[in-house]
């Protein structure tokens, strides 16, 4: 679905909002530097391979987004060498997520852009730079050798419910179920 209006806008945070209040109990850098959240209840992994091993009930990766996180008085980049920022990320595990809100911003003059904004606790905030678009809605988030890179979500969100959420350069989402993507992946 295209993030057109407010209300388009509304119905993607309407889905999303049984996470606010939920803990972080684990922030990690993943496969190629992806921002990891493990989120809620931990459940096992049914695998034995992975017998010691947990997941969130909720799971947040980002993709290929930009980002920054904010709090008493420092700011950390997602440009730092990866093992000090795996430590500085741990500052929001065990942390309730008290907002997880999208802006889409409309300049007069300026690319749309849009960007992810999730609050710890009422004093960490994590913002996500989505995407840059021009005022026509042409994406220009990316240089020219990535233009491939538009049909990668900038973040997805794994619910309890079984469903993905991810969300896309171009400002559209889409909300699926989670097994279609493991059956896809088996199936190839």
């Amino acid at each position: 679905m295209k993030i057109k209006t407010d209300s388009d806008l509304k119905l993607l945070e309407q889905k999303i909002r049984p996470i606010i209040g939920q803990v972080c109990w684990q922030a990690r850098l993943g496969y190629g530097g992806e921002l990891c959240l493990e989120i809620g209840k931990k459940i096992p992994y049914n695998s034995p391979l992975l017998r010691d091993e947990y997941k969130g009930e909720w799971q947040f990766g980002s993709r290929g987004s930009n980002w920054k996180l904010v709090g008493d008085g420092f700011i950390h980049f997602n440009n730092l060498e990866k093992e000090k920022l795996s430590s500085k990320l741990k500052i929001i595990e065990g942390t309730k997520i008290t907002k997880f809100a999208i802006a889409i911003l409309h300049k007069p003059h300026r690319p749309r852009f849009s960007e992810l904004i999730i609050e710890f606790d009422e004093k960490y905030i994590l913002e996500l730079f989505i995407s840059i678009h021009t005022s026509d809605g042409t994406f220009i988030g990316f240089n020219s050798s990535d233009r491939d890179l538009r049909d990668m979500s900038y973040w997805e969100l794994f619910m309890p419910n079984n469903r993905i959420i991810e969300f896309y350069p171009d400002l559209t989402w889409s909300d699926q179920p989670s097994d279609v993507l493991v059956e896809e992946l088996v199936n190839t």
